[in-house]
């Protein structure tokens, strides 16, 4: 999974424009024009392009080996993006483009998906299959592959068995019928599918040349195959990766760049000095940096389909197992002031789990759940304090540690919420500062008492949020057991009517606050620095960070 906190990484990640009728009637649509000509389209209205349709952009370190079903790296996955491919893609916002799929027929009950392949090649002029979505999918099901995405097929017939070894592969409802056409039947109605194949870990892998490369899979450009708008030409460890424009791409008259550099850059000030002298087109940027850059047009932002929130870890420190001192802790801070001091305004406080991008009946889910408490209290933050002590026959609360990642804006925030709490409720904490890859670790392994997480959509639907925390779920940090929410959430996962699904999911979300097992923190915003003559790249609020599909050059300065 991908973390959220503070690397700018995710647990997981993707999403869907609607799951009402309407969407499936605007996907069929999309399907049916087959591309975007919108870079052609904005030509005609300004700059000529550049001839030399080259691209130079950041990646933030050393990518993981490009294995679709089994990386769980943030870089890797967007590299992915740009020369793989799956049945969808995500577009601009949370909508939902065809990829290689040209069409899709889904049953009434949301149960059945038929998904028609395009005439697609890989990059070695092999022809794409069904059976090379199939095969995939079944890897990343299979409990050898340890694949840390099998959850995302769990709705299907028979996965989740074949994925904890207690079912034949056979009995997973994936069919090829025929080359071109794939059948995929689902345990549940499950309106939000569709999206799930724009994940990576979805996309489709050639059966011989992963038996061809084994372990090296992934690892190079001559040891992996291409389906996706380019080509990895050439790969420099721990200094940059190069694509190339694929011609065997189904759609590669609508693809503008000839190539894309990106450059490995770790630290912050080293990319933004790159961006400023012309080294870099296109950076992410973020906290006080992005003050020197308001009025002009290099930043694009970008909501997401993402919540930062704190988890409360009872089994290693006990009293977090006592309501009110959650919600002491909670009531305590002031939200406004954090994303302020910390964000520079690209955030947006949090009263709820589930973003403001997601949809609802009508509106946004949380318009119509709205602010689920309020913060900022000290004076009930301090009663609350007072009460739980009480119930736990304490005077006061044994010594707390904050586990942070040792980055410069993880500890700042790390020292924002012991300053808060020291100020309003007069409690002492530690902050433990550990590489990232430490605090990952141990944030699923159960190794802390306080940290921040964050999570990002497997899916534009409300339910990708509030499923986490069902008793069972591998991904409850905080272990949160509540019998009426786990039957909320069942109830809503099994219904067919959006009404009645939306007010379950409301009323389960309500609960989760009335007892704070996580405290939400801030919405994001994410934020780029783009040379005004790039056009056309695709930020979505969910999944991948960027799609250069259609993207391209004006005339340089």
């Amino acid at each position: 999974m991908r973390n959220l906190w503070p690397n700018l990484w995710r647990w997981w990640s993707i999403g869907v424009h609607r799951w009402r009728k309407r969407w499936l009637v605007t996907l069929a649509g999309l399907a049916a024009i087959g591309g975007t000509g919108a870079g052609l389209w904005s030509w005609h209205l300004g700059t000529p392009p550049d001839p030399d349709q080259k691209l130079v952009m950041w990646l933030g370190d050393e990518p993981a080996p490009l294995d679709p079903g089994s990386t769980g790296d943030q870089w890797a996955m967007d590299l992915l993006g740009a020369v793989e491919e799956g049945l969808m893609r995500q577009g601009k916002g949370a909508t939902l483009d065809p990829g290689l799929a040209e069409r899709v027929e889904v049953s009434p009950d949301h149960t059945r998906f038929v998904f028609h392949l395009r005439p697609a090649a890989w990059s070695d002029g092999v022809p794409l299959r069904a059976e090379d979505f199939r095969y995939a999918w079944l890897r990343v099901l299979d409990p050898a592959t340890h694949s840390p995405w099998a959850r995302l097929l769990y709705p299907v017939q028979g996965a989740k068995a074949y994925a904890e070894g207690k079912g034949p592969a056979g009995q997973v409802a994936v069919k090829a019928l025929g080359d071109r056409i794939l059948e995929v039947k689902t345990t549940r109605p499950t309106p939000y599918f569709p999206s799930l194949t724009a994940e990576p870990a979805l996309y489709p892998v050639r059966k011989d040349v992963v038996e061809k490369y084994g372990k090296e899979f992934g690892t190079g450009p001559g040891k992996m195959v291409f389906i996706g708008p380019f080509r990895i030409s050439s790969w420099e460890r721990d200094r940059q990766v190069t694509l190339a424009k694929n011609p065997m791409y189904w759609d590669a008259r609508h693809v503008h760049l000839t190539s894309v550099t990106f450059k490995i850059v770790k630290e912050l000030g080293q990319r933004i000095s790159l961006y400023e002298t012309g080294g870099l087109d296109q950076t992410g940027v973020a906290g006080s940096w992005l003050d020197q850059w308001k009025g002009k047009p290099d930043p694009v932002a970008v909501p997401e389909d993402s919540v930062f929130f704190l988890v409360f870890n009872p089994e290693r420190y006990p009293a977090f197992a006592n309501k009110n001192i959650r919600l002491a802790l909670s009531y305590a801070l002031d939200r406004r002031d954090y994303v302020r001091r910390l964000w520079s305004g690209a955030a947006e406080p949090a009263y709820g789990l589930v973003p403001p991008s997601i949809p609802g009946r009508t509106k946004s889910f949380r318009q119509e759940n709205g602010d689920l408490f309020v913060d900022n209290r000290p004076d009930a933050a301090r009663a609350l304090l007072r009460n739980g002590l009480e119930e736990l026959h304490l005077n006061a609360l044994p010594p707390l540690t904050f586990l942070s990642d040792n980055s410069a804006p993880s500890v700042a925030a790390a020292k924002w919420l012991r300053d808060q709490w020291k100020t309003k409720l007069g409690i002492d904490v530690r902050i433990d500062e550990v590489p990232a890859a430490e605090r990952l670790h141990r944030q699923r392994t159960g190794d802390y008492q306080v940290a921040v997480a964050g999570w990002g959509a497997d899916y534009n639907d409300a339910s990708a949020f509030l499923n986490l925390w069902v008793s069972d779920c591998p991904d409850n940090l905080v272990h949160y057991h509540n019998p009426d929410y786990d039957r909320l959430i069942t109830a809503a996962e099994a219904s067919t009517d959006p009404a009645g699904r939306a007010g379950e999911l409301e009323q389960a979300e309500r609960i989760l606050f009335q007892d704070m097992p996580v405290a939400p923190l801030f919405f994001r915003e994410r934020v780029w620095l783009q040379k005004p003559f790039v056009k056309h790249i695709v930020y979505p609020s969910v999944g991948l960070d960027w799609d250069l599909k259609g993207a391209y050059v004006e005339k340089r300065p």
